[in-house]
Formats: C-alpha cells, sequence, structure tokens
C-alpha cells in the first residue's frame, strides 16, 4: 500500500508512464494481488494470520530533517496492522510497504511472533501465483486498488537514454483534474 503512513491511504493509484526510452533495460512494474496471497496465509499458518491482524507496525516518512519520537511536524507516522478485516472476517485491505517501516513498537511478547509472521507473508508476497511483471510504454497508466495490489518497480540502467518519468495519482485527484 503506498502512502500508508497517512491515516487514510488513498484507495485507488493512478501511475502514468510518461517517458521510458527503449534503450533502458529493466523497470519493469511488479504487481501482487494479495488478497489470494493473504487468505492462503490464514488457511495454511492461522496463528501468523492473527498475528499480522492484531500486531500494528508503524510507518514513516519523514521530509527534510529525520523522524523522530519527539517530533513529527516534518513527517508523518501511522499505525496499524498489516491486514485489516472487517466484522464478517472478511479481508478489506494490505498494508505492505517495508521501506517505510519504522521500528517495531509493540510489547515484548509480540515481538517475535510478528517478526516470523512478517518474513513469512514477506516470502509468499515474493514467491505468489498472483505475481505479474509489465513494463509500461509512455503514455500507459496502471490503475491500480491500493488496499489490495502491492506494486513496485525493478531496478533499470539508463544505457545512455533518460531518466524514467512517473506520475502517481489519487483516486481524489484523478477525480478533481481529469
Amino acid at each position: 500500500m503506498d502512502q500508508n503512513y497517512f491515516e487514510s491511504p488513498p484507495g485507488i493509484q493512478v501511475l502514468f508512464c510518461l517517458k521510458f526510452d527503449y534503450c533502458v533495460e529493466g523497470g519493469e512494474s511488479v504487481l501482487v494481488d494479495t488478497y489470494p496471497v493473504v487468505e492462503e496465509l490464514r488457511r495454511k499458518h492461522p496463528k501468523q494470520f492473527e498475528v499480522l491482524t492484531r500486531v500494528p507496525y508503524f510507518t514513516h516518512r519523514s521530509y527534510g530533517e529525520t523522524l523522530n519520537d519527539q517530533n513529527v511536524a516534518n513527517g508523518f507516522k501511522y499505525a496499524r496492522p498489516h491486514i485489516n478485516i472487517d466484522s464478517h472476517n472478511l479481508i478489506c485491505g494490505v498494508s505492505w510497504s517495508p521501506q517505510f517501516h519504522y521500528p517495531l513498537l509493540v510489547a515484548e511478547n509480540d515481538v517475535e511472533e510478528y517478526y516470523e509472521a512478517f518474513i513469512l507473508l514477506s516470502t509468499m508476497f515474493e514467491e505468489a501465483p498472483t505475481k505479474i511483471e509489465h513494463r509500461l510504454i509512455p503514455g500507459e497508466a496502471l490503475v491500480i486498488n491500493n488496499r489490495r495490489v502491492l506494486h513496485s518497480r525493478k531496478g533499470f540502467k539508463l544505457n545512455g537514454g533518460q531518466r524514467l518519468e512517473w506520475r502517481t495519482e489519487t483516486s481524489r485527484g484523478f477525480l478533481f483534474e481529469y
């Protein structure tokens, strides 16, 4: 989930490819539909599933100065479990952005089981049958459910080409601008 350091992250994201020279190697978009993976976790590893629905983890995004516990004026920090379920026990969101993880701030007895569950789900996402790769071309847009689909981009070499240029819109920005 992008922007999960906000209390209410965007539900829909639109990623526009503005420029992507053909001499650039790599840079493919990688997508994973998390819901089938998380359902598999629930079936095969119910204890780890329960941990990731209960134990909150913090995400943060700092701007300018380093973010710390005393001063969050220059950044954002929010805590939520990785797996969100509704009152009917249905999955309604998966929050997964390891690059924005903040140190774990939970009860000591939750730490080991959290990391065990986190590593297991991370491996499952990496090996997911729902994982696809696609090289976007300029003018193409990728529209994703930000609470369900993980997205990233593979590393790339410019090979004399221009840098990749992307634009990201949230559902609100998309509706108001387009």
